[in-house]
């Protein structure tokens, strides 16, 4: 983990209306897909909390010094503009861990699809087929990708090698109906699921507010366990 400042080049905005910013930062700071940084503004003394930032959006070609990069993260409130200045800490957590495969799924089951799209450019770098299954609106997307309506989700499960989810997790207890699976059906390949949940102290104070529940081990908190897991570690 890091602890360094960056600063905001560009603001622009997501396709649900969030903001993103585009931050020059160190290349030790930037998050793979699904961790994040925890970011603090001092021109805002006052906000008692950090941001959690993921990356957002398909990654084209890194620019900047092999000791600088600029990243896209999301979301970021409204006070926040080109030039200011944040105090970064991270990268946090547990992001996705992509093997090598020929059929990837992404699923994005809340508002926002940004935070899988990270991992569009090395499965198409790896010649991955990629489908992506979303309710929420999207951005231009290379014409490889695949778009599909939520309701034919149940049909693509036996297709995929990999399934990415962002998941709401007040969504997990019906995950099941989502895939059209019954109680005692299982997946038939792996799959890990990026949980949105607030993570307010971000690992530091263990407040529980981000806690989801396991299989049979109690819960784990998404700040530090996760925000990313394997889906059957989750009770859904």
């Amino acid at each position: 983990m890091q602890i360094d400042t960056g600063k905001i080049s560009l603001i622009q905005m997501e396709p649900n209306g969030e903001r993103a910013a585009q931050l020059e930062c160190s290349s030790k700071l930037i998050p793979l897909p699904g961790q994040y940084l925890q970011a603090h503004n001092p021109d805002e003394p006052d906000a008692a909390l950090g941001w959690s930032l993921f990356s957002v959006g398909v990654p084209t070609k890194i620019g900047g010094s092999e000791n600088s990069r600029q990243v896209n993260l999301a979301p970021i409130p409204k006070s926040w503009h080109p030039g200011s200045t944040l105090e970064l800490r991270g990268p946090l957590g547990h992001g996705f861990d992509l093997p090598a495969i020929s059929r990837l799924v992404l699923i994005a089951l809340g508002e926002s699809a940004s935070r899988l799209l990270p991992l569009v450019r090395s499965a198409l770098d790896n010649y991955a087929d990629i489908v992506i299954f979303s309710a929420a609106p999207l951005p231009t997307l290379p014409l490889a990708i695949e778009i599909q309506p939520l309701k034919a989700l149940p049909e693509a499960i036996s297709w995929a090698d990999f399934l990415a989810l962002d998941l709401p997790a007040e969504k997990l207890p019906t995950l099941r109906k989502t895939f059209g699976l019954d109680y005692h059906d299982y997946l038939p390949c792996p799959a890990q699921a990026l949980i949105t949940i607030p993570m307010p102290c971000a690992g530091i104070g263990e407040c529980g507010a981000c806690a989801v529940p396991q299989r049979r081990k109690g819960f784990a908190l998404a700040c530090e366990d996760g925000p990313v897991f394997n889906l059957n570690q989750l009770e859904w």
